[in-house]
């Protein structure tokens, strides 16, 4: 029996997008990445799109990170866990 990140890997996201609804919380997601970088082993490799939400923004904006990360069930999970993260969604 395969492990669920290896069955699933065929059906996983190009990407992910993090909406943060504070900006207290962009350190927190900066330090879980480096080390999912660090810890996860996959092949399955994205971009991340950082999504700031808040009320008094006049635009919408999407601000793309640099370099690729780890795509897994578990690293969505892991992100989704951070304070001030409202939704991490595949693209």
């Amino acid at each position: 029996m395969l492990p669920i990140d290896r069955a699933l890997a065929g059906a996983a996201a190009s990407g992910l997008r993090i909406e943060v609804t504070d900006v207290a919380a962009v350190q927190s997601i900066r330090t879980r990445l480096e080390m999912i970088r660090r810890d996860v082993k996959t092949t399955r490799l994205g971009p991340i799109e950082l999504i700031p939400t808040a009320p008094d923004l006049p635009v919408s904006l999407a601000i793309r990170l640099d370099g690729r990360y780890p795509m897994t069930p578990a690293v969505q999970a892991a992100l989704k866990d951070v304070w001030g993260v409202a939704e991490v969604a595949e693209f």
